[in-house]
C-alpha cells in the first residue's frame, strides 16, 4: 500500500512539475525549434512535444531536475538536430520539379514480354534430377510439408529442407541459361 502511496505522489509532483514547465518555457522552446526548423513548422511541434514527453517521463521514474529550463533546452536542441539530420538525408533523395529530366523506363523487349513461362518452368524441371522432381512435386505442385516429405522418403525435416534449398539454389542458376536458350529458340 505504502508503494501505491508514493507512486501516487510521484505521479502528482511529475504532473505539477510538468504543468509549471509547460506554462514557463513552451513558447520559448517552440520559438527556439521554429527558428532551427524554417523548413517544417510540424517538426518544431515534434521536438517540444517529445522534449516534455522526455522530461514528464524522468519525472515520473523519481529523478529530480533541478535545472527544467536548461534540460528542456538541451533535449529540444537534440530533437532539432536530429530532424535537421532527417530532412538533409532526405532532402538528398528528392530532385526539384524543374532540375528533373524527362526519363523514359527502359522498353521491355519483346521476346520476354511474350515468354511462355509454362513452358520455361517445364524446361527447367526437366532439368533436374529425378529424385529433385519428385521433391519439386510433393512440395510445390501437391503442397506437402517438410515433415511429410519426410516421411515419404523415410528421411528427417531437417534432410528435406536441405535438399530442397539445394534444388531452388539449382534453379535459380538454371534460369538464365534456360531463358537464354529459349529466347534463341523463338528467334
Amino acid at each position: 500500500m505504502r508503494e501505491v502511496k508514493t507512486l501516487d505522489s510521484n505521479k502528482a509532483v511529475a504532473d505539477k512539475c510538468l504543468a509549471f514547465a509547460y506554462k514557463e518555457y513552451k513558447d520559448f522552446l517552440y520559438k527556439y525549434c521554429t527558428t532551427h526548423l524554417r523548413y517544417d513548422k510540424n517538426s518544431a511541434d515534434d521536438c517540444v512535444q517529445n522534449a516534455y514527453l522526455l522530461y514528464y517521463k524522468k519525472l515520473l521514474s523519481g529523478e529530480t531536475i533541478k535545472y527544467p529550463k536548461a534540460f528542456l533546452y538541451k533535449t529540444v536542441s537534440i530533437y532539432v538536430k536530429k530532424a535537421e539530420e532527417q530532412f538533409l538525408k532526405n532532402a538528398k533523395k528528392q530532385t526539384p520539379l524543374d532540375d528533373a529530366r524527362n526519363l523514359h523506363a527502359p522498353e521491355i523487349d519483346r521476346l520476354a514480354a511474350d515468354l511462355d513461362y509454362d513452358v520455361l518452368k517445364a524446361l527447367l524441371i526437366s532439368e533436374l534430377s529425378a529424385e529433385e522432381q519428385e521433391l519439386y512435386n510433393m512440395k510445390y505442385v501437391m503442397g506437402m510439408t517438410l515433415k511429410e516429405i519426410a516421411e515419404v522418403l523415410n528421411t528427417t525435416p531437417t534432410a528435406v529442407a536441405n535438399r530442397t534449398s539445394r534444388m531452388r539454389a539449382k534453379v535459380k542458376r538454371l534460369v538464365p541459361k534456360t531463358v537464354n536458350d529459349f529466347v534463341k529458340e523463338k528467334k
